[in-house]
């Protein structure tokens, strides 16, 4: 099924177009020149455009539920707080670039993807997760820019430091 590392490269170059044009804006033909392929080594791979994107939007959104959901069973915060850090320092161009052109959908599914994947104590958690997801997104979204002048370590001790001690306690094992 294709060369080694095709489906890969073609991750690669959507991406690299994305970031510079609208989804509906990109082809698929743009897409192979850009990764060295021909059409046909696309559509063993994916549908369309929108397929590829999906995919690369559900692995970032299936990290960061992951890590979310270790909040109830890691041992040491401060290690969670690595974790998490890690995963904005390697993916912040990403959730960057999602956020900034379809805030909207990547919120949607980035809640769905986290109740679906975790259990949150209900007592008015419909609130308290839009305050908690509303306010890492802003907090991303404005320290980005500025990353090259802030660590993401500094930003997301600023955030976590911002938060209610019992916003954590709505997940559970």
């Amino acid at each position: 099924m294709g060369r080694p590392n095709a489906k890969n490269n073609l991750k690669i170059a959507f991406w690299e177009l994305y970031k510079t044009k609208p989804i509906n804006s990109i082809t698929i033909k743009e897409i192979t020149d850009k990764a060295g392929y021909f059409r046909s080594t696309f559509y063993l791979y994916y549908d369309d455009i929108y397929h590829i994107y999906q995919e690369i939007e559900d692995e970032l959104l299936l990290e960061w539920v992951d890590l979310v959901a270790q909040i109830p069973i890691i041992d040491s915060y401060d290690l969670y707080l690595e974790n998490l850090i890690k995963f904005f320092d390697n993916n912040s161009e990403k959730i960057y670039y999602f956020l900034n052109n379809d805030q909207e959908a990547f919120k949607t599914n980035l809640k769905d993807k986290l109740y679906s994947n975790i259990d949150i104590v209900q007592s008015e958690s419909s609130m308290i997760n839009e305050y908690f997801i509303s306010g890492m997104i802003g907090f991303f979204l404005e320290w980005y820019p500025h990353k090259d002048t802030i660590s993401a370590k500094e930003a997301w001790m600023t955030y976590t430091s911002l938060l209610p001690e019992s916003i954590f306690a709505l997940f559970k094992k």
